[in-house]
């Protein structure tokens, strides 16, 4: 009967850090899809990347008024916003520029079209790799 508390324990513990593990590795796909994405998108002014919004429960709607040429500042933002994700948050990374799907479809020389969906390929690469249970 030892054995089987002992046993009960170990595999609470276990899918403890399986919860754990699993929200950290979504923040990360999370950063790291934000950040290609980011960096990605085109820049004339700085807005389209200035609109890049990481958002937990609920999407935003709200086009932002600014510019981040670098992108830099709206990873920072972003990254913060990610990190306080609790499990079973969902996680909205939108850019309600309204140009930003003609960028997407190749309008610009700077990207290729479909750097977000290259963003996302480029997340999803890099989850394959993270662990659950460590």
């Amino acid at each position: 009967m030892a054995d089987l508390k002992a046993f009960q324990r170990r595999i609470k513990k276990v899918a403890k850090g399986v919860e754990t593990n699993s929200n950290k590795n979504i923040i990360k796909l999370a950063v790291i899809i934000d950040q290609v994405v980011t960096i990605g998108t085109p820049v004339d002014t700085g807005h389209a990347r200035a609109n890049w919004q990481a958002t937990v429960g609920e999407e935003t709607e709200e086009e932002l008024d600014a510019e981040d040429k670098s992108g830099q500042a709206t990873i920072t933002k972003a990254r913060a916003v990610l990190e306080a994700r609790q499990p079973e948050q969902v996680i909205h990374l939108t850019n309600n520029v309204k140009y930003v799907p003609r960028l997407n479809e190749g309008s610009s020389a700077q990207a290729p079209a479909g750097f977000v969906q290259a963003g996302v390929n480029t997340g999803i690469s890099a989850f394959r790799g993270m662990k659950v249970i460590k």
